[in-house]
């Protein structure tokens, strides 16, 4: 708990296990990179590490949805190829999928796409 600062305090913001850029990314290792690749870490962990560390840790979710137009392909493949860091695989392949083609599909919802964040904010005290 020494990197807080001098304080003794610190702000981290870091998205959920259910967050869409963790669980996407999980799908998209899976289907895309024969499941090799790191996941992402969600904020439970790192806050059960903190707490091990005998840090006192409050916790706060944000949930919030980034959203586009059903119409709007290319912004929605720009997003999820950012999410995932890999313009190689085209919007097409990844509704046609099994793995993420059914995840993408509850994406869409009365001609929006919503693809649900949720952000866990900590405050860490020493």
């Amino acid at each position: 708990c020494q990197a807080i600062g001098r304080t003794g305090v610190g702000l981290l913001a870091h998205a959920v296990e259910e967050a869409h850029y963790l669980a996407f990314y999980r799908l998209f290792l899976d289907a895309f990179r024969s499941g090799k690749g790191e996941p992402y870490t969600g904020t439970e962990r790192l806050q059960a590490a903190l707490e091990a560390q005998g840090a006192k840790v409050e916790a706060q979710d944000i949930v919030y949805d980034t959203a586009a137009p059903e119409s709007e392909t290319a912004a929605v493949e720009g997003f999820l190829q950012r999410c995932v860091f890999d313009n190689s695989v085209p919007l097409a392949a990844m509704l046609e999928h099994p793995l993420t083609g059914p995840y993408l599909a509850a994406c869409r919802q009365d001609g929006v796409w919503r693809f649900r964040q949720r952000v866990r904010l900590l405050l860490v005290r020493a």
